[in-house]
């Protein structure tokens, strides 16, 4: 599980949590816990105490707990701890001289310093040993250097050798020269970090910001992006005939939506909206199964295994619970979905093909294949497990495909299933999942 920012923030008065709303993009302490999220503010035990509880509970249901931490930025730099401790030390300037805003929010930290790397690994080793955080999720990862992740990486698995560490490699526009910033097209410097897959995301849905919300995605109404989701499928991690920007799935973050922009169902309401509810369902199907059974992580932004809304607000960062809540009613309305989920998360588990660890094992065991626009993917030669074959046809017809030999269905737009087949045809607009029988 991601939590968002538990760190201090700013916007929210601890004494009074009520009273405003924010999702704790703003940080003052990085190392201090936030007191808005603990029943004493006042007590500086409580807060730790709370979240010490929070972790265990985790642990004891088996789910390890990753972190999103804010280290590319301060709310306010003249009112920062760090800057009134050493004025100019913390932060990155322009060679005018003016404060470098690649974060957008008036700053960034300067991480190639030396007493600020020591700060982050300090905030690391905290949160690892004294509240037993598993992993990372870094914010706007792009504005810190190479050098810093790397060192932050080998900080955290010398206590946890399996520790996660990703984030938004995003290429933004800070006072870094490109070749040192912790963007995606410096991935090959930092082989065990992972980045958000932003051409899995909008290729699978379709692009994502606000100018571009009409804009369909492979399984929104664009099947013409057939041999784009082949990259995707298989982590962007093979070149051509494929477009590579991994080395390794291992580094590539899958997920049709986060905390950001629109909720998938909500896109749909604007690229789909001429469209039945029960088709728009069966597309979210489609697009959370691609998820998790394409090589790479898969990511579940929560609530999307019931439809998520948020009232068509896309930055919601600070529009209160109405908004940002989950809504439960949803999930009891959408009870088919969630099962569906269920099942996909749970066909990812028992089948090592669908996370394959490296990109030359993809090369010797994956298949890629397009007739009529509908993606046929086959994983074959995994030891101890039959060959698979997954159909994606997000397009307006049945298309027949001719099997050799007996096959199991396992999953098709109803979720798991249980069917031996000699021949088959894909419904439009339905995905299947078989194994050799």
């Amino acid at each position: 599980v991601q939590l968002q920012p538990i760190n201090d923030f700013v916007t929210v008065d601890e004494a009074h949590p009520k009273r405003s709303y924010n999702w704790g993009y703003d940080p003052a302490h990085l190392l201090c816990l936030e007191g808005s999220y603990t029943t004493h503010p006042n007590d500086p035990y409580a807060r730790m105490i709370a979240f010490k509880k929070l972790v265990i509970a985790f642990h004891k249901a088996g789910i390890r707990v990753n972190v999103d931490v804010v280290f590319n930025h301060m709310f306010d730099v003249q009112q920062s701890a760090l800057n009134r401790c050493v004025p100019y030390y913390y932060f990155r300037y322009t060679d005018r001289g003016y404060l470098s805003n690649g974060s957008g929010c008036g700053n960034d930290i300067e991480s190639k310093r030396s007493m600020v790397r020591h700060y982050f690994q300090k905030i690391i080793t905290t949160w690892m040993r004294v509240y037993g955080v598993d992993g990372f999720r870094f914010d706007l990862m792009g504005i810190l250097d190479v050098q810093t992740m790397n060192m932050l990486e080998q900080t955290a698995k010398a206590i946890k050798p399996d520790a996660m560490l990703y984030g938004e490699g995003w290429d933004l526009p800070t006072n870094l020269p490109q070749e040192e910033k912790a963007k995606i097209y410096n991935q090959r410097q930092m082989p065990t970090i992972a980045h958000f897959n932003d051409t899995f995301r909008d290729v699978v849905k379709g692009a994502t910001s606000d100018d571009r919300i009409y804009e369909k995605g492979y399984f929104t109404g664009n099947d013409g992006m057939a041999n784009d989701f082949c990259s995707c499928l298989i982590a962007n991690c093979i070149p051509a005939p494929y477009f590579q920007r991994f080395d390794a799935p291992i580094q590539s973050i899958n997920g049709i939506e986060t905390h950001d922009n629109s909720t998938v169902w909500d896109k749909m309401h604007f690229c789909c909206g001429d469209e039945p509810r029960e088709l728009r369902m069966k597309r979210m199907k489609m697009m959370i199964l691609a998820t998790l059974v394409a090589q790479g992580i898969p990511f579940l932004h929560a609530g999307v295994e019931f439809a998520g809304t948020k009232q068509e607000v896309t930055n919601s960062y600070n529009a209160g619970d109405d908004v940002n809540q989950m809504k439960w009613d949803r999930a009891l309305y959408n009870q088919e979905l969630i099962q569906f989920t269920r099942d996909a998360i749970q066909l990812r588990k028992t089948y090592h093909g669908f996370r394959l660890s490296s990109a030359q094992e993809i090369i010797e065991k994956v298949e890629l294949e397009v007739q009529d626009q509908m993606v046929i993917y086959t994983i074959h030669d995994i030891p101890n497990e039959p060959t698979l074959m997954v159909f994606f046809n997000p397009t307006m017809a049945d298309h027949a495909y001719p099997l050799q030999g007996t096959w199991n269905i396992l999953m098709n737009e109803d979720g798991a299933a249980k069917q031996q087949v000699e021949q088959i045809v894909i419904p439009k607009r339905s995905v299947y999942v078989l194994a050799k029988a």
